[in-house]
């Protein structure tokens, strides 16, 4: 993560802190270092300290409950012994976790981050400033997170990976808050040198 943090945040890269509204980190314990990770090269060029940094349960992990610690075969097994899942597999995605949380539940606290981050977004572009916004998190609720800022439902079938450390960036077509869209490719800064 300190390698990550080197390479992406800083002065004319991907995530400038001079540009950063606010970071939203899950209150859980890997997030909450990843964080301290990333950030931990930058605090002799840029008070950290300074930073709006927003812990918050809206974008903790999914809650697995009773699927915990398990892989997709066990969880299916466990539910084929219950009688579950006579109308085919069971996804994640589609039908959640026993004891844990439905994706109808994941997908009303997301939404809920996003009106936030959207608002700040509109005042912003009203104001002519910056308003960059990062969120710290992980895979499962950051791909529902991505699937949400593009306006798809959380059951979609839309396989990507986000690899441990991974960064998307998130946007919208034409500056328009109405037109989120997924950056894919040409998020890094060239240098003027180039």
């Amino acid at each position: 993560m300190r390698a990550v943090g080197k390479a992406l945040i800083g002065k004319n890269r991907l995530i400038d802190l001079d540009y950063i509204n606010k970071i939203y980190v899950s209150p859980r314990k890997r997030a909450q270092t990843t964080l301290k990770l990333l950030l931990e090269s930058q605090e002799e060029h840029h008070p950290v300290g300074g930073l709006n940094i927003i812990t918050t349960e809206d974008i903790r992990e999914w809650d697995y409950g009773l699927y915990e610690g398990k892989k997709t075969a066990e969880i299916r097994k466990m539910r084929a012994d219950k009688g579950l899942d006579q109308d085919g597999p069971w996804s994640i995605w589609t039908k959640g976790c026993e004891e844990g949380e439905s994706p109808a539940e994941v997908q009303a606290r997301i939404d809920s981050l996003i009106e936030k981050i959207v608002a700040d977004h509109r005042v912003a572009v009203k104001e002519h400033r910056s308003c960059d916004t990062v969120i710290v998190a992980h895979g499962h609720i950051l791909r529902c997170f991505t699937l949400r800022w593009i306006k798809r439902q959380i059951s979609e079938p839309l396989p990507f990976i986000l690899e441990a450390g991974g960064t998307g960036v998130l946007s919208y077509e034409h500056n328009n808050c109405d037109e989120p869209a997924l950056n894919l490719g040409g998020a890094f800064v060239i240098s003027d040198e180039a």
